[in-house]
């Protein structure tokens, strides 16, 4: 199988959106680790950050590329930084630290709709089609010959 090139073009709207709120979800994110390492209080180990880094970077690569396993794998994480950062924001009300609360809530927004970008029907569809291998039918059903 040839190697399927696609531009960012030619990609569904619910996936640019998707991309694009993603990307944007993770700067908030590091954002918020600068913002919250200038505690004294608050110990952010440099491979802590890194490893962040990493994984994000990783996510969005992925699935720019349409790897089939990349959207659900996303859209697990993105609901994990949002439970995260909903824990965080609460914390952060309670403690009285509203600058930290908001970045908190605006962080947990756009992983939100990068979320449901890459979650509905339409991206779904897309990641299906181009994942699928050449000359295979949609309504081929696997063979369940039992010998």
């Amino acid at each position: 199988m040839s190697e399927k090139t696609l531009n960012f073009k030619e990609f569904p709207s619910s996936m640019k959106n998707g991309i694009l709120f993603l990307i944007i979800g993770w700067v908030w994110h590091y954002f918020f680790l600068y913002r919250f390492s200038k505690f004294p209080s608050v110990d952010i180990q440099p491979k802590m950050v890194l490893s962040h880094l990493v994984l994000g970077l990783g996510i969005c690569y992925c699935v720019i590329k349409v790897k089939k396993w990349a959207r659900p794998l996303c859209i697990t994480g993105n609901s994990i930084i949002i439970i995260y950062h909903l824990f965080f924001m609460s914390l952060f009300v309670l403690g009285n630290k509203m600058n930290l609360s908001v970045l908190s809530g605006i962080i947990v927004i756009f992983f939100s709709i990068s979320t449901y970008y890459l979650a509905i029907k339409k991206t779904s569809k897309f990641f299906k089609e181009y994942n699928k291998k050449d000359g295979e039918d949609e309504n081929k059903k696997p063979s369940t010959n039992k010998a």
